[in-house]
């Protein structure tokens, strides 16, 4: 018995609260014992202190530290829904200058088809800018719908971080505690950052993807620009007869080609952006 006494002792007196429990020492027949109660024989009571598991104490650093971490993480989020919303109004604006553009350059036309003559030149003529008036449509029509898309894509954006965010601000602050340490072990955290850092690298990789397709669809747009205006300039030089308008009637089939060939490429970017952006949706909620 005394033994286990030797033996429990410091396994009771490791714990941090301190209690009172009492042991009673007893000699009968000239051997020592020892009970939790009275013995008949001589008793002499021993009071040990042990200790008890106690709540682990919340610091105030550690209180002030992951305060700061949530504040940071919030304000990060709130940054980002900050630059999406000015984002849209700029893309609005864009679609408002490309509106009044269009409409400029087609009233433009309809004020140059005033002036054909009622003859088989006049008719070819009024044919070539009819052309030209839907190659404008297409134009403008590209860089508005692509505006309309890059909209899409951060409203979407902007209801996954506004969720975040008011998941995040309604999240109480959790101080970790010894019980929690224990249950995840340093070979979970670090399998659980490998898969975190994972994902962040293909988050990164996407955007990247994404800020290269955009880069791209305004680079065929400025091509497109180009293009058009070198065969508008080539209109110019037609001459005022049936050889002229056949050679305008050319150009303008010429102009409607080159819009087509770019809104195939700007709409093929934009489907690839918006796969893009179904993968990142699906990444950002883990």
């Amino acid at each position: 018995m005394l033994r286990i006494m030797f033996v429990i002792l410091p396994l009771i007196m490791a714990f941090n609260t301190v209690v009172h429990a009492e042991v009673f020492k007893c000699v009968v027949k000239g051997k020592v014992t020892f009970s939790g109660t009275r013995c008949a024989g001589a008793t002499q009571k021993i009071t040990i202190r042990t200790s008890v598991p106690s709540r682990p104490v919340v610091t105030r650093d550690n209180l002030n530290h992951e305060s700061t971490i949530k504040y940071v993480a919030e304000g990060e989020l709130r940054r980002k829904i900050t630059d999406l919303k000015i984002g849209n109004e700029r893309l609005e604006r864009n679609i408002n200058s490309y509106q009044r553009s269009m409409d400029s350059e087609m009233s433009a036309l309809r004020n140059k088809k005033s002036f054909a003559t009622n003859t088989g030149a006049g008719a070819l003529w009024e044919q070539s800018i009819s052309q030209e008036m839907s190659a404008i449509t297409k134009k403008y029509g590209a860089k508005i719908d692509n505006a309309h898309s890059a909209i899409s894509r951060n409203d979407r954006a902007l209801d996954r971080l506004e969720e975040k965010y008011l998941k995040l601000k309604n999240t109480p602050i959790k101080i970790e505690t010894p019980s929690s340490v224990v249950k995840n072990s340093n070979h979970e955290k670090t399998q659980q950052y490998i898969a975190d850092g994972e994902n962040r690298r293909r988050i990164k990789d996407l955007q990247r993807e994404n800020d290269k397709l955009e880069g791209n669809i305004a680079r065929y747009q400025r091509s497109m620009e180009e293009e058009m205006a070198a065969l508008r300039q080539k209109k110019n030089l037609s001459a005022n007869n049936s050889a002229g308008a056949l050679w305008e009637q050319s150009i303008s089939e010429e102009m409607n080609s080159v819009a087509k060939k770019y809104d195939t490429k700007i709409d093929s970017a934009n489907s690839n952006i918006s796969r893009n952006d179904r993968a990142l949706e699906r990444l950002e909620k883990y």
